[in-house]
């Protein structure tokens, strides 16, 4: 029997520490952005990470100082409501109305894993808003979590490859109705 979300206090703790949390505004964004990509001393850039093992450097390596993590965190706990957004939509999608808690927390924890690596490798010469880049390695994580989900291993190649012939056979479809 699927337990209901209402039922699961974890969650419901979860939700009620998100909602104490702050919204970010573009400016605020780009500026922990910019902190936690740059050393303050000697306005070093550090490189993006670009593999999911591979660890941020924790100090400058021209001048030893510690790289500023409250930036870092700051970033991360801006955004955490929209990565339940986006797990709950999926959630939905995947299961319908009636999706149970453990489910929701497995797309919640991989949503955080696609916000952790979309910080690690965001461009500040981009003009888009962290949050706009963040929201494709988001659902990326959580696709990939509903795909290693299901009764039969279907390798994830493959699961991206149906999705694009869905999507193609709806582009399709809605031509011949007009």
């Amino acid at each position: 029997m699927s337990q209901k979300i209402g039922d699961d206090r974890v969650i419901e703790q979860y939700y009620t520490e998100l909602r104490a949390g702050v919204f970010l505004s573009a400016s605020e964004e780009r500026y922990l952005v910019h902190r936690y990509m740059t050393c303050d001393a000697c306005q070093w850039k550090f490189p993006p990470s670009y593999h999911e093992a591979e660890r941020p450097p924790k100090t400058c390596r021209k001048c030893n100082e510690p790289r500023d993590f409250k930036a870092h965190t700051l970033l991360i706990k801006g955004a955490l409501r929209f990565v339940v957004k986006v797990a709950r939509e999926y959630a939905r999608r995947a299961r319908g109305p009636a999706y149970d808690s453990t489910m929701l927390k497995k797309l919640i924890s991989a949503g955080n894993v696609g916000l952790l690596i979309a910080i690690e490798r965001y461009d500040l010469k981009k003009e888009t808003r962290l949050l706009t880049y963040a929201a494709w390695w988001i659902r990326e994580k959580i696709r990939e979590e509903l795909d290693r989900d299901g009764i039969v291993r279907v390798p994830s190649y493959k699961q991206k490859d149906l999705r694009a012939r869905r999507k193609q056979i709806g582009r399709a479809s809605c031509r011949k109705r007009v």
